[in-house]
């Protein structure tokens, strides 16, 4: 589809950083070897950050815009964005992700053909080929686009919209810190705006390769809905424990399924989601005691 020439951008790329420069110095580099020409997009890069400069050395390119949110968490930072995007289309990633060459030019292709909500393919890439614990975690259970997409949720690493959905819907809940993308995902489909999972449309996601990570993300998802629910009673935390149970079995199952997984790493994976079950329960208890304050998990 050719469009009428216009100073406007036709996708707007929202990218939010917190002291995460050198990736995102690779993520800008891959966004300016798109296929789709730099005059079609522009890129706002949101510095969560208002103490950590951007470093001389980043050079943006002319399409690429810094913007600054002093409210901490990733999804005031796109709200951020949200309010400065010029497209009609709008692009989500991380700082740390290596979009394809192709990403914004088939969204928009799939965009201009009737979808309104797109979940991308995440593809995962490690340190080696012999996973770590962490890794091995991440290559069963992180950023699941196809099947989260059948219940209606997707991750903001990779996910296209029209920029109209958010008129409808609202901006993000920036209570959270970590999923709030599934948490506006959910309201979109509550209201009736279609998604779809597109696997060409891609992005590469480093997976998490230390435990240390592993547990900073399970601090902010267990913080952030902390903020959102309050504290548990004895009959929320029975039900907090029979989830855990119900998923730790319902994992056995899917694991045998995965052709792609090894032995080792099935096992492995499994007994890393176990693990940090038990830590996250313990990180509600201590929150619900008053012992530690929420926080973004870093």
């Amino acid at each position: 589809m050719t469009e009428p020439a216009s100073s406007e951008p036709t996708v707007s790329v929202i990218v939010p950083t917190w002291r995460d420069w050198v990736r995102l110095g690779t993520c800008l580099r891959a966004l300016g070897e798109q296929t789709l020409p730099a005059t079609r997009f522009e890129v706002l890069v949101v510095n969560n950050d208002p103490d950590d400069p951007v470093p001389a050395a980043l050079a943006p390119a002319p399409n690429v815009r810094i913007l600054v949110e002093a409210t901490p968490g990733s999804y005031a930072a796109r709200n951020h964005a949200l309010r400065a995007a010029r497209g009609r289309i709008l692009a989500f990633t991380d700082a740390d992700c290596v979009p394809d060459p192709q990403w914004l030019e088939r969204a928009i292709a799939w965009i201009d053909a009737g979808d309104v909500r797109i979940a991308g393919h995440i593809e995962l890439f490690f340190q080696g080929p012999r996973l770590t614990p962490a890794e091995a975690y991440e290559k069963a259970f992180a950023f699941r686009q196809d099947l989260h997409a059948l219940e209606g949720r997707a991750a903001t690493a990779n996910l296209v919209v029209r920029a109209e959905v958010f008129e409808r819907v609202g901006p993000f809940d920036t209570t959270h810190f970590s999923g709030g993308d599934y948490a506006w995902n959910q309201r979109a489909t509550e209201l009736g705006v279609p998604l779809v999972y597109r696997e060409d449309v891609r992005v590469r996601h480093p997976a998490r390769a230390s435990m240390e990570a592993l547990l900073r993300k399970a601090r902010r998802v267990v913080g952030g809905s902390s903020k959102v629910r309050g504290p548990r009673t004895g009959g929320r935390y029975l039900g907090f424990a029979t989830r855990a149970l119900r998923n730790a079995l319902g994992e056995v199952v899917a694991l045998s399924r995965r052709a792609d997984l090894s032995p080792r790493e099935r096992v492995v994976a499994y007994t890393v989601a176990n693990g940090l079950r038990v830590y996250r329960f313990a990180q509600v208890v201590l929150l619900d005691a008053g012992v530690k304050d929420a926080d973004r998990g870093v």
